[in-house]
């Protein structure tokens, strides 16, 4: 991808360039300004759940592997999630009346922050150590990869490493559930505080 071809085929005029960046400008400043970061774990939960059905449905893992505490984690991480969306809603509102403390927005900006780390695999995924998310990857033809450590393995049909894949991914949701819950508790302790 050298100039002559991004001018030429890859973006001619560079429309595709200037709306990313627009894109990625609009994204920095509604993160920069948000008293809280406006992650939508409700809907990553969704996502999550959606990328274990299409996994399953290619390569029928429940067949091989039972899903059902993989999907009560999930439940329970989406749940946390419209939990936290519902007190993120009520602290904001609350907030026009009486300011949340910035002590405690800090924390739970904090908190948000660590779910995406919880997602990181210190083993990397098998044969690949170098990605470590559990989520997202590529494949080696740079194609994108869900669950990569699960989808790989089941791909393979090795389903001892499936296994193994699937107890890292449930532990990664029950930490982040915890950190949800804990966000969604400071959140309303700092409300109730400013209430009084």
């Amino acid at each position: 991808d050298d100039f002559f071809w991004m001018n030429h085929f890859g973006d001619p005029g560079y429309k595709y360039h200037a709306t990313m960046t627009q894109l990625w400008g609009v994204l920095a400043l509604r993160l920069a300004n948000a008293n809280v970061l406006p992650y939508d774990f409700e809907a990553y939960g969704k996502n999550i759940r959606s990328f274990v059905d299409e996994l399953d449905v290619k390569s029928r893992v429940h067949d091989h592997l039972d899903l059902k505490p993989l999907y009560s984690r999930i439940d329970d991480f989406e749940g946390a999630g419209r939990d936290l969306n519902t007190a993120i809603g009520a602290a904001l509102s609350a907030n026009v009346r009486t300011p949340v403390e910035t002590a405690a927005t800090n924390r739970v900006n904090s908190e948000l922050m660590q779910i995406e780390r919880n997602w990181c695999n210190p083993d990397g995924i098998p044969g690949r150590p170098w990605f470590k998310h559990t989520l997202y990857a590529a494949r080696f033809t740079y194609a994108h990869l869900e669950l990569p450590g699960l989808t790989e393995a089941a791909e393979a049909g090795d389903w001892k490493r499936a296994a193994d894949q699937e107890k890292i991914l449930e532990s990664e949701l029950a930490k982040n559930i915890a950190l949800l819950h804990q966000a969604r508790r400071d959140l309303q302790a700092s409300t109730d505080r400013g209430a009084h």
